[in-house]
Formats: C-alpha cells, structure tokens, sequence
C-alpha cells in the first residue's frame, strides 16, 4: 500500500468537485463539464467500446462522478463499483442509479482494493484534477486482472488552444488550473507497467455553441481521419482516450 497524501493543486480540485456535486443535479455540472462536453465524452467512449465485443467480470469506474459511466457499463451487464473521493457527488449517483452497482468511497491513487480484482478500469475526468499520473496509473494497473482492459483519458497537452492557454498563463504568473497531459508520454507509461497494447483515440471537442459542428466530428468517416492522422490529431484534439489490453 503506497503512503500517498494530496497536494495542495489536489486538495483545492477535491473542494472544487464537491461544491459541483453540491450545486448541480446534472450529470455534466457535477463532473466539471458542460452538457454538450460530457455527451461528446460519452458518445466518444460508447463508440469505440461498443466495438471491442461482450466484456464479463467486474469492472471499476473510478471517478465515477455521478455515475454515468457507471451506469453505461451496467447496462451492457458488467458488475460495477463506482469509485470517488466525493461523498456528495456518490451519493446523487446512488439515487439516480437503477443497476445494482457498488458505490465505494476512496482515492484514485490509493484505490481500496486488493490487487487484481477488477476485468475492466474505466478513469474519466480524473487526471487533469491531479498533479502527476504516475501513481494513479499505477493504482489502475494494481487492481487489473491479467486479461483486462483499461479506458483512461486526458486533456490533451499539445492541442493549439490548450498550448497557448498555458503559455498565457505562465507569462501572467498565474496558478496551474487544470493539468494537461501528453499522451504519448502517457502511453510509454501503461505500456511500462506491462500494458501490451495501447490506443490513442483522439477526442476533439468544440465549445457548445459550436454543437452542429460536433455531431460532424463524431461521423464514424471523421472520427477514422482523426485516427488515421495522429499529427491532426495531436494538435487539435481537446482531449484523448487511451485504451490499453493486457495478456
């Protein structure tokens, strides 16, 4: 069991998620997203795994938010925990969750479980809310079966906008608000701890006034440029999805 205790950047972003589940009672609001955000997520995430067979076993949500993807997993009859350091937002996932699923309150990085227990990680929203990745990582890898599968998503570091976000932000001297991550350095880092393969799945998102061009980018022809263009994506994608196997 590893000796982890958050930082200052974690403990203000721990705050920030309880006063969201606190004050919404959508499923956007309490994770920190907009409506047509999250449904962008959603619909990224239900494409791609969707195509990946009948899974079986038991699988974690951790960051489950208000559950949503809790609830996506349970409904292609998987066993569920739901895992999130904020009770309020656990709680507003219990009431409005039909499926027998598991809501358990703990840390992504010091996940309350024995090793290889779960058939299935799924890790949305989450890691742009801690300092490094290293150890949550870590903690998803631990709780992994042999034969699993891993879904972990970041805000993309070398998207344009997110770049000179950041930049600005350094010249004006202010704090680091969201943490971005570079996901081919993410991608070295799962395949370290012993993840034979591991996906990028580009995910561009455009700011909700801009919906009708979004529901183009999520036509199954232009999600497969995106992929077959790793550049195009690396620069303009608010966000990716890896997704990692092991045997």
């Amino acid at each position: 069991m590893n000796s982890y205790q958050p930082n200052g950047f974690e403990k203000r972003w721990q705050k920030i998620f309880q006063a969201f589940a606190q004050k919404h009672e959508h499923d956007a609001g309490i994770a920190g997203w907009s409506v047509t955000g999250l449904r962008a997520r959603q619909n990224h995430f239900e494409h791609y795994f969707s195509r990946g067979g009948k899974r079986s076993g038991k699988w974690l949500d951790a960051g489950c938010g208000a559950g949503n993807y809790s609830r996506l997993l349970a409904e292609n009859g998987l066993s569920v925990t739901g895992l999130d350091y904020s009770c309020p937002s656990l709680a507003k996932a219990r009431l409005r969750s039909q499926q027998a699923i598991n809501w358990i309150a703990g840390d992504v990085k010091l996940v309350p479980f024995e090793d290889r227990v779960f058939s299935g990680v799924v890790c949305f929203g989450v890691s742009q809310a801690l300092s490094g990745s290293d150890l949550f990582l870590n903690e998803l890898t631990r709780v992994a079966v042999k034969d699993s599968e891993l879904w972990v998503d970041g805000l993309n570091k070398w998207c344009v906008v997110h770049f000179f976000s950041s930049l600005w932000r350094r010249i004006k001297r202010k704090p680091r608000h969201l943490r971005y991550e570079c996901p081919y350095s993410m991608r070295k880092k799962l395949k370290l701890l012993g993840w034979n393969r591991v996906d990028i799945l580009w995910l561009p998102i455009l700011p909700a006034r801009l919906h009708r061009i979004q529901n183009v980018l999520e036509i199954p022809v232009v999600r497969n440029f995106w992929q077959k263009a790793p550049l195009v994506g690396l620069m303009s994608s608010h966000g990716f999805v890896l997704r990692a196997k092991k045997n």
